[in-house]
């Protein structure tokens, strides 16, 4: 039940994120291609798929044929879908109980990963810088201001339309909860949330204010902590409204087959994105190949403002999270009756991760 919940709002962000960029900002950005120029045998150009082509064709690139070429070209589709079956299928343990040979390879690689990726983090500034550097010289300055600003309203627009009307929505109709007073009692998570860009920063407040609005501990730590990791409804909309602003502004237009194929990839990678800050750029990219939009320096672009609109995306999964665990409560009122309510003292909780 959590994990269909999560699922459908997923879904119905994505939903609102191609709306958004359809209306808003497509009625802004065509004619006003300022950028570079695609060519004119660029796959995107030549011939629009239909919708069943479209959806055969993203059925067809999830089956893995080749996993270092699709690491090369960052079709990370496949990969996903090749790491997903290997976690499923891999031993947790040997007879003797010790953790399997496999596993003690994983965790090797990934200590190897988490400090390479902490020491370009170190460097991501300077790349950063010299990326808005290159399209700032190059570019009409006037033009791509007024262009980032039509993304950020747009995205916020996406953002606000999810966090003001169709979460306090869900919870009036299926929680039957008053939403001024039970997202008022979640303020501390959602200034959590602003401040640091990561849901997973924002985990032991948002479990605090739960308790404060009566959400038993044992359903709130559970439903809270999945969605902290799966359930990343800002980011399924701002996916969207960036692809549609990236290949906007190189005079590309986004037909309805590739607008639903946009929305079926964000909602998987929405789900699958790690609740750390700017985390969805390598999603963005991934979902730009997949539609044929260049990868080229107006990724910089994208990259200048995400931290500001990281945070706000951020506040809207908290939102979504403190939403869903409402709604659980209320479809399954035997087994949260059947708990304490024993949240009120912070000290008292025990959240999962902490030292």
């Amino acid at each position: 039940t959590v994990i269909l919940m999560y699922q459908f709002t997923t879904i119905v962000a994505a939903i609102e994120g191609c709306v958004v960029s359809g209306t808003f900002m497509g009625s802004f950005l065509n004619g006003n291609s300022f950028v570079f120029a695609v060519p004119s045998d660029h796959p995107i150009a030549q011939k629009e798929r239909s919708l069943l082509e479209t959806v055969t064709g993203t059925i067809d690139n999830v089956v893995p044929k080749n996993l270092v070429d699709d690491a090369a070209t960052n079709n990370l589709l496949p990969i996903i879908f090749a790491s997903i079956l290997f976690g499923l299928l891999v031993p947790e343990k040997e007879e003797s109980g010790a953790k399997s040979a496999t596993l003690r390879v994983v965790d090797e690689v990934n200590f190897v990963v988490s400090r390479l990726v902490t020491g370009l983090m170190w460097l991501s500034p300077l790349g950063v810088g010299s990326l808005v550097l290159r399209s700032s010289m190059s570019l009409n300055l006037q033009d791509v201001g007024s262009s980032v600003g039509i993304l950020i309203a747009t995205v916020l627009m996406g953002l606000a339309l999810h966090f003001f009307v169709f979460c306090p929505l869900v919870l009036l109709l299926l929680a039957r909860r008053n939403p001024f007073k039970y997202y008022r009692n979640c303020l501390p998570a959602f200034l959590t949330a602003l401040g640091t860009s990561s849901s997973v920063a924002a985990l032991p407040l948002s479990m605090i204010c739960s308790g404060k609005n009566q959400i038993p501990s044992h359903l709130g730590n559970f439903v809270l902590s999945l969605g902290a990791t799966i359930n990343m409804d800002g980011t399924g909309v701002y996916l969207i409204c960036a692809t549609y602003f990236l290949a906007g502004i190189q005079g590309l237009h986004l037909g309805f087959s590739q607008l639903v194929l946009v929305g079926i990839l964000s909602t998987v990678c929405a789900m699958g994105s790690a609740p750390i800050p700017s985390a969805s750029l390598v999603f963005l990219a991934t979902i730009m190949s997949a539609v044929n939009i260049p990868l080229n320096s107006t990724f910089s672009l994208i990259a200048a403002v995400d931290w500001m609109l990281d945070r706000a995306r951020t506040v809207v999964n908290v939102g979504s999270d403190l939403t869903i665990v409402a709604v659980v409560a209320k479809l399954v009122p035997d087994v949260a009756s059947s708990f304490p309510h024993d949240v009120e003292n912070p000290n008292e909780m025990d959240v999962s991760g902490s030292d």
